[in-house]
């Protein structure tokens, strides 16, 4: 449905305001709309002095605009959690959870979570992240290979941008789960911290950070065992060509040294951040002997950048991990 006027989204703490290619037609395509344009997911959504909460608000604002364009803004209320909040996002999750089956009891004692059943938590608040990164992790790659090697500084910016809506993701996330467990997500992170010297915990929290990177997507049939190998072959290679001319500076370094690796595969093999991490998982990269020429190399590239030895960091740094 062509726009006759322009229809913008603006987060309400900025100026700059994001232009829709197209009218959103339903409360769920606008929401949708929010998240791909402005990576916000907890909000109000305001027109004017209105608050935008149903299909039919939408289309009254609408009709009431008056002018040749029609500004949504978006108020982030990130710390909205439960189903009475505005936030349209929480109110449209609660709604989709509350048909769900009914989640297990959590036991609590003394404002903390027992253990097992914090490792349910954290192992639910892993799946939904998975899920929900796949979609972003595209988005982003595409905005970045739009820019890679062509504008350093655009893709940066972009690079940094992914990883702050990650880091605002994930913390969504913890609230919804929260809430759907009936848990006040600061008792969540208390249970944490009284727990965290437990090894099956400490664990969990591990695997929450990488197995968020692995998406768990089907794999083309073209990247089989050995074009993986090829593949990671290649990003060792790469790598020391990059480091030999751009040392590690910085922490900031490393982290964008991980994001160039995903676009450089993308760019010289067209596979994607998602599918590398599920085909490292598939032919189980990290124990199996036909790659251990490729794990020795890639250990080698990093320890002479980083000067330790990365094995001592859980293993070689594989590209999307």
């Amino acid at each position: 449905m062509e726009p006759s006027v322009a229809i913008k989204l603006r987060l309400e703490d900025e100026e700059e305001s994001h232009n829709l290619s197209c009218v959103p037609v339903s409360l769920q395509e606008l929401i949708e709309n929010i998240y791909r344009t402005t990576g916000a997911l907890n909000f109000k959504i305001k027109f004017g002095d209105q608050l935008i909460k149903s299909t039919e608000d939408l289309f009254t604002a609408y009709l009431e605009n008056k002018t040749d364009q029609l500004e949504f803004v978006i108020d982030e209320d990130l710390q909205s959690t439960g189903p009475t909040s505005s936030s349209v996002s929480g109110m449209f999750q609660y709604m989709k959870s509350s048909s769900r089956e009914a989640v297990p009891k959590i036991n609590v004692s003394n404002g903390i979570i027992n253990k097992e059943d914090l490792i349910q938590l954290i192992n639910s608040m892993t799946e939904e992240a998975k899920v929900r990164l796949v979609g972003s992790n595209r988005e982003y790659m595409a905005k970045r290979q739009e820019v890679y090697e062509r504008d350093e500084a655009k893709w940066r910016e972009i690079a940094f941008e992914q990883l702050q809506f990650q880091e605002r993701l994930l913390l969504t996330i913890t609230g919804e789960v929260c809430q759907r467990y009936g848990i006040n997500p600061g008792i969540f992170q208390d249970s944490c911290r009284t727990h965290a010297q437990d090894p099956s915990v400490s664990g969990a929290l591990e695997e929450m950070a990488v197995k968020t990177l692995q998406a768990g997507v089907q794999l083309p049939a073209d990247l089989t065992k050995e074009k993986l190998k090829e593949v990671l072959q290649y990003i060792g290679d790469y790598l020391r060509s990059y480091l030999r001319d751009h040392p590690i500076a910085d922490p900031s370094d490393f982290i964008l040294l991980k994001i160039r690796e995903g676009d450089e595969v993308m760019k010289k093999f067209g596979y994607d951040e998602n599918v590398i991490s599920t085909a490292l998982q598939e032919y189980k990269v990290d124990s199996d002997d036909f790659f251990a020429q490729v794990r020795d190399n890639l250990n080698n590239v990093m320890r002479d950048a980083l000067g330790i030895d990365p094995r001592m960091m859980g293993g070689p740094p594989m590209p999307g991990m």
